[in-house]
């Protein structure tokens, strides 16, 4: 989910809302009708990818698209966002209405609404203080899912009772049990034993506020290709090849032959004690470009990352020049490094942090970049990965290189197959022997991707994520 100023108001106003519905007036609410609601809304949500499918057929045959066209992100996205509000305003709307069912007398009130603000309390520091440590995955959402769906039954079998079908009770179970079945199997899958000779195994899993990360084995039975990945969420941002060999090897992942992070460290690596800036360290494979005589710097927000990087993986172990991992947020820590120490010079500083869902906007604004030059050398190359499956960042980088004075080259490579990737870069530089050496290459630019958008600068009072939106 990326990070959209305000957007969590929806779903606060959706919970308000259903105390307002729920306290209001008993006649809003029909407990056969919203609990059968909430349990067919909860069903969607736990196997909304094929539910997806199904419903992107269905509007494909109807309106004569074909082909990729059913997973137009403009056409599933809306469709998600109400299902997942729908189902979260009915979960909330149940229990709220069953909670205001069981308003006690006048006198005995204020204990009825301390008991319900500390049952909110008691749930905020479960999912805040107490999941994040129990848990490696996000596992309590499935099970707050669960949760609903044998909640909604309970009160189903209630109301039940009341009907005049004498068979109602046992069919309300049945069909209770296969609801919570499906649900499981949506959410949780069915359970998997360990098998040895797996293609792929987890090998490290782990959570912390920053989110999920995970190391993985992967192409265990082709020799060839076998390595180990990280990951962060469902995004892989980085791979080493399992074979001692060929573990310095960096033709790997987003950084194979003929991508711009490639053709910059290609470039400053003939300069003597090149310096180099990282933004975003993942496995640490850009320290895999550097000379004994070279100084690399990186910065991550995620402390995590770096024990995996060291733990997991040798592209920082086998650097042969000096090194230092700065641990917090790179615009901050690049802030308070000029304050203290002046520019580092930088003659390549690579920003590398804008390839999962979750892009930090605060790193692609005017003063972010103003910052940047600072501490880059005259001749030196602003890297930026703008590789990203949803979010077209190349008008944003445009309007910051105009703003600064700063010309610029893209670079896109659509992967040579194996463990190399699709990548676009751009290149941010007023060294006229790098552009020359490196014209634009986007011939095979996805045609989504080559939209002309003209977006605002963005600075840290503005920025629209929905503008650069596939």
């Amino acid at each position: 989910v990326a990070t959209v100023p305000l957007l969590w108001i929806i779903p606060l106003s959706l919970y308000l809302v259903s105390f307002i519905v729920a306290f209001d007036h008993p006649r809003w609410y029909s407990r056969t009708f919203h609990c059968v609601a909430t349990v067919l809304v909860l069903l969607l949500v736990a196997n909304y990818e094929d539910s997806l499918d199904h419903l992107s057929t269905a509007l494909n045959f109807l309106g004569g698209y074909s082909g990729d066209e059913a997973f137009k992100l403009w056409r599933s996205m809306p469709l998600y966002c109400i299902v997942a509000f729908a189902g979260l305003f009915l979960v909330c709307l149940v229990c709220h209405c069953e909670l205001a069912a069981l308003k006690p007398p006048p006198r005995h009130l204020t204990a009825f609404f301390l008991t319900m603000s500390a049952g909110g309390a008691l749930g905020g520091i479960f999912c805040n203080l107490v999941a994040p440590y129990i848990f490696v995955t996000f596992f309590e959402l499935p099970l707050a899912i669960l949760a609903a769906v044998a909640v909604a039954f309970v009160f189903l079998l209630m109301a039940a009772r009341q009907w005049r079908w004498p068979g109602a009770m046992p069919v309300v179970a049945v069909a209770g049990a296969a609801a919570l079945l499906l649900v499981a199997y949506g959410q949780i899958g069915l359970p998997q034993g360990n098998d040895p000779q797996a293609d792929r195994i987890v090998l490290h899993r782990a959570r912390n506020f920053y989110g999920l990360v995970s190391v993985e084995h992967r192409s265990r039975n082709e020799p060839e290709y076998t390595n180990f990945a990280f990951r962060s969420g469902h995004i892989i941002h980085g791979r080493q090849y399992a074979d001692p060999a060929r573990r310095n090897d960096t033709n790997i992942a987003y950084w194979g032959p003929g991508t711009g992070s490639r053709k910059a460290m290609e470039h400053v690596a003939k300069r003597p004690g090149c310096r180099i800036g990282i933004v975003g360290l993942g496995i640490g494979t850009l320290a895999g470009f550097a000379k004994p005589d070279d100084y690399v710097r990186m910065y991550e927000i995620n402390p995590e990352v770096v024990a995996i990087a060291k733990q997991y993986f040798h592209f920082l172990a086998d650097c042969p020049a000096k090194q230092d991992i700065v641990l917090g947020d790179a615009r901050l820590q690049l802030e308070r490094e000029l304050r203290d120490t002046g520019s580092h010079q930088f003659d390549v500083l690579c920003l590398d942090a804008f390839s999962g869902d979750a892009v930090p906007t605060h790193l692609l604004t005017d003063e972010a970049f103003a910052l940047y030059k600072q501490h880059l050398a005259d001749d030196g190359i602003i890297v930026v990965n703008i590789t990203n499956t949803y979010l077209d960042l190349y008008p944003v980088v445009k309007k910051l290189a105009e703003k600064h004075g700063l010309k610029h080259t893209r670079v896109f490579s659509p992967g040579s197959g194996g463990l190399t990737y699709r990548t676009y870069f751009v290149l941010l530089t007023n060294d006229e022997s790098f552009l020359l050496a490196t014209p634009e290459t986007i011939a095979e630019l996805p045609e989504s991707f080559r939209k002309q958008r003209d977006v605002p600068l963005w600075t840290d009072r503005y920025h629209n994520l929905f503008q650069v939106l596939q």
